[in-house]
């Protein structure tokens, strides 16, 4: 097994150059039937437009790979795209560039950095997902010595704790990085006196983003469908402007009835709903705030939330430092920080709604 980046969710992307629209739409998948399959959706969609470029790489070391050009000038459109990818060390991704051809001619260099800008945005409006080889490992301890293991697991990266049961031992499942695994192995026979001797229980893939562990499987999916579940938000960042995610974000939210509060100190109001400067100002409880601010604006936000009980928040991709979400975890706040908000409203029909 070898570590690798990919993705975990959807992206988009759209602009305008020369009358020509670019359309881009990138995907995460494990198998090549998956990449055909929404391939061929997508160009069913959209049968009106001059070219539907599909690429799609897949494997740690990109055993499978595709990509065509759809009728544009030869390496013009797929394989920029898919050299990209693999120079970005992302796999396991299906993307199609959808154009609509404006009238005017881009020239085989246009055509070039238009689709790679269109791919380019995609994934910037996404977080890049790092699968790191772990390898799994169970032991037994007496109870004198948890306090000392919880310690050392705690404080060393490259271990991450799975699972405990307590009986007349404590019975623990670790999950330790692979090139760190005979140096941790012997700290944990040194800090138990020769006690503790690892079972192990194979290789597995663990995923992070920004150097924090993503249960995406188990705990991400919950507390998403929890915090999409409550009514009372705020939007840090909400903004007059309609191409901002700020705007898009509070829009979205209101068409989907939830009951929404903007943020901002600049616009007073934002389609004429009355905003507030800071969450310190919002009189009423929140349930969960959505962060559409940089990370040098986010650290109060993170304080302001913290002196107001807040105890969701939703952290847009690009807003936030590990230190950020640490705080907030620390302060007993539940986070999304691995996933766009937009998406995640509308992954249900995610490819109806892609355009």
């Amino acid at each position: 097994m070898k570590s690798y980046k990919t993705i975990n969710q959807i992206g988009l992307s759209e602009f305008k150059i020369k009358k020509s629209k670019f359309y881009g739409v990138i995907k995460p998948i494990e198998t090549k039937e998956e990449a055909e399959k929404f391939i061929e959706e997508i160009k069913k969609k959209n049968y009106d437009a001059r070219h539907n470029v599909p690429i799609y790489v897949i494997g740690s070391n990109y055993e499978i790979q595709k990509y065509s050009d759809d009728g544009e000038p030869s390496g013009t459109a797929g394989l920029p795209i898919l050299e990209m990818l693999k120079n970005e060390g992302i796999t396991n991704v299906v993307i199609v560039i959808t154009r609509y051809f404006g009238g005017i001619k881009l020239g085989t260099g246009g055509l070039l950095r238009a689709y790679l800008k269109s791919a380019k945005l995609a994934l910037d409006n996404i977080q890049i997902v790092e699968k790191k080889v772990f390898k799994k490992v169970s032991f037994s301890i007496d109870y004198l010595l948890h306090g000392r293991i919880m310690n050392y697991i705690k404080n060393n990266e490259g271990v991450e704790l799975d699972k405990e049961e307590f009986s007349d031992k404590v019975e623990i499942k670790l999950f330790i990085k692979l090139e760190n695994f005979d140096r941790i192995e012997k700290d944990f026979i040194n800090l138990s006196s020769g006690q503790i001797a690892f079972k192990n229980l194979g290789e597995f893939y663990l995923s992070f983003i920004n150097e924090l562990r993503i249960d995406w499987e188990g705990e991400v999916k919950k507390l998403i469908s929890e915090m999409l579940s409550m009514k009372k938000w705020a939007v840090v960042g909400a903004t007059r402007n309609e191409k901002k995610y700020g705007y898009k974000i509070y829009k979205l939210l209101k068409e989907k009835n939830y009951d929404v509060i903007g943020v901002n100190p600049i616009h007073k109001n934002i389609d004429g709903d009355l905003t507030k400067p800071d969450l310190l100002s919002v009189d009423e409880k929140i349930d969960c705030v959505n962060v559409v601010v940089g990370p040098e604006k986010t650290v109060k936000v993170v304080d302001d939330a913290i002196k107001k009980g807040i105890k969701y928040m939703w952290f847009q991709p690009g807003t936030f430092t590990s230190e950020i979400i640490e705080k907030a975890e620390d302060a007993g706040i539940n986070v999304v920080f691995y996933d766009c908000i937009l998406v995640e409203i509308g992954k249900r029909d995610a490819v109806d709604g892609i355009y």
